[in-house]
């Protein structure tokens, strides 16, 4: 269970956020490396192609058939011990199924992601004890310098008054074809996801424009924003930092039988 007081500080990163997205647009990563810097003209996810921990190149064809869940993670946000804690149940849920988290180490809140990428970053895992999925190069996820993945999948699934991640654990849901179907607020917790959109929202922000909006602007806004992608490489959700990943299941359940 997301606390209240987790909430609370979600809150107010949200302002402390909002007044700094000009900040963050400057900033850069340093694997914001992709394949498809034409983010608009992407067909799904598996048209991109990330940096694994070691800085080895990965295309996310590799994925194609699966579910995704895709989130930023941080290791000294509020909203960490909670979030790892249920990703790795979730990991191990779904560990025969068609079902994959990809973890995205991002230092843009707060640097609440201060290990370093390869050898570091195992150890922080292990000793957290977090089975978080594939973990791959630390990255942007907001402004100018953002990976064109996150890009894409903001351009896929916007928020709510705009298409920036508030905060960590956001969290999109992609499922079996690749398509981004839904995207979740931080503060949900991921045994009862809570929608935010869908096809009860506003027509302004459905698929392909703001279907999944997010909150003051199109920026990722803290750690742990989660993207879903289906098996087809398409981002069908989107998730806020303090969504609970095991308020997911029936998300990811739904795209595994689909």
């Amino acid at each position: 269970m997301i606390s209240t007081k987790s909430v609370l500080l979600f809150a107010v990163g949200v302002l402390i956020a909002y007044g700094v997205n000009r900040y963050y647009s400057q900033s850069t990563a340093a694997h914001n490396d992709g394949t498809m810097e034409d983010y608009k003209n992407a067909k799904s996810v598996y048209d991109f192609t990330v940096k694994d921990s070691q800085g080895a190149d990965v295309s996310l064809e590799k994925y194609r058939g699966k579910v995704l869940l895709i989130v930023n993670i941080a290791s000294q946000c509020g909203l960490t011990k909670g979030n790892y804690a249920e990703l790795t149940e979730l990991s191990q849920k779904y560990a025969d199924k068609d079902f994959k988290i990809l973890s995205f180490p991002c230092n843009q809140f707060g640097g609440q992601m201060p290990e370093g990428d390869g050898e570091e970053m195992v150890c922080h895992l292990r000793s957290a004890k977090a089975e978080v999925g594939d973990v791959f190069a630390k990255i942007d996820v907001n402004g100018d310098g953002a990976h064109p993945l996150y890009k894409y999948l903001k351009h896929k699934q916007g928020g709510t008054l705009g298409d920036s991640i508030k905060w960590n654990f956001a969290k999109f849901l992609v499922n079996k074809d690749g398509q981004p179907v839904d995207r979740y607020a931080p503060t949900t917790s991921p045994n009862s996801i809570i929608k935010v959109n869908g096809d009860e929202a506003d027509p302004l922000y459905k698929y392909l424009k703001h279907k999944q909006g997010g909150i003051l602007g199109d920026s990722i806004k803290w750690n742990f924003s989660k993207f879903l992608v289906n098996k087809d490489g398409q981002p069908v959700d989107r998730y806020a930092p303090t969504t609970s990943p095991k308020s997911i299941v029936k998300d990811i359940d739904k795209l595994l039988e689909a």
